[in-house]
């Protein structure tokens, strides 16, 4: 873990360090190329400077989870966040995340509960070898992975109350299920499989050896059913939407205008063709935002 020292007693250099975790938090957001930016970059500057440094902390930690090495060394790395989120909140972090994150923390309120949360869905990844039994587990690990930043997010917009909550953690469901789709190839390379064996089961799919998983016939419908369930999140998240302020909600509607187009996409392709990428090009993007995202 890189770290950083405040000294102690030198205004001008903890005012440095604020200086550059926060050039650092903003670098990783740019470098992204995510759908997350599309969305932050219409918030105010100390909202949009505390939701830059909640996604790089979800994207350093997911980067433990997927990035090489052992999953003993991976669960020795995600333990030293979770004493770091310890140190941030006792005043003391040591790392530019968690720096860029210190004033965020008091001013916007975020839960200390959210960010271990989100370690551990990180941890279950971080194991190697991945299954989900149930549908209900499946929504917890969409809980921990999706739900923790998106209630760290409705803080940030001061949504934090119902139905802002419920909105966050809808919203975290349909995305999490939209990239769970539309990696399910990649996740087989990597020994994990999140569409739930109960799910799988029910079309005549699930089998202990997952090899050739994409070429059984019960696969389609499997994801297919899984798909409308994400389609029903996106609905309830709309729903809680319309109880909110427009205002407050402008960024994440931005980015739920993305997230559903690539799960149309997803449908309207089938669920044959694992080797053709679904994701939206940075000008289908901005016309999708100018078409809907905007209104």
């Amino acid at each position: 873990m890189v770290r950083v020292h405040l000294h102690i007693g030198s205004a001008v250099g903890a005012l440095d360090e604020y200086v550059q975790a926060r050039t650092f938090v903003r670098e990783v957001v740019d470098d992204s190329g995510s759908s997350f930016s599309w969305g932050m970059r219409v918030l105010p500057r100390r909202r949009r400077r505390a939701i830059y440094a909640v996604y790089t902390f979800a994207r350093l930690v997911d980067n433990v989870a997927d990035g090489p090495g052992a999953p003993q060394a991976k669960q020795r790395a995600l333990s030293e966040w979770r004493r770091e989120v310890d140190r941030l909140f006792a005043g003391v972090p040591q790392h530019p995340v968690t720096l860029a994150l210190k004033d965020g923390i008091h001013e916007f309120g975020l839960p200390k509960e959210e960010f271990h949360a989100l370690i551990s869905g990180m941890e279950r990844d971080a194991q190697g070898r991945v299954r989900i039994k149930t549908t209900g587990e499946l929504f917890r690990y969409c809980r921990q992975v999706a739900g923790s930043v998106g209630v760290l997010c409705i803080h940030i917009f001061g949504l934090s109350q119902p139905p802002g909550r419920r909105f966050a953690l809808a919203l975290g469901n349909a995305f999490q299920l939209t990239n769970i789709l539309r990696d399910v190839q990649e996740d087989l390379g990597l020994d994990r499989l999140y569409l739930p064996q109960d799910l799988l089961a029910r079309y005549g799919a699930w089998d202990e050896q997952v090899t050739g998983l994409l070429e059984r016939p019960g696969v389609a419908p499997a994801c297919a059913a899984l798909a409308q369930t994400a389609l029903h999140q996106f609905a309830e998240a709309k729903r809680y939407m319309q109880e909110l302020p427009w205002w407050r909600t402008r960024p994440p509607a931005l980015m739920k205008v993305i997230y559903e187009d690539t799960l149309r996409c997803l449908m309207a392709h089938g669920w044959r063709r694992w080797d053709r990428g679904v994701r939206p090009s940075a000008a289908r993007r901005v016309w999708l935002i100018l078409r809907d995202g905007l209104r």
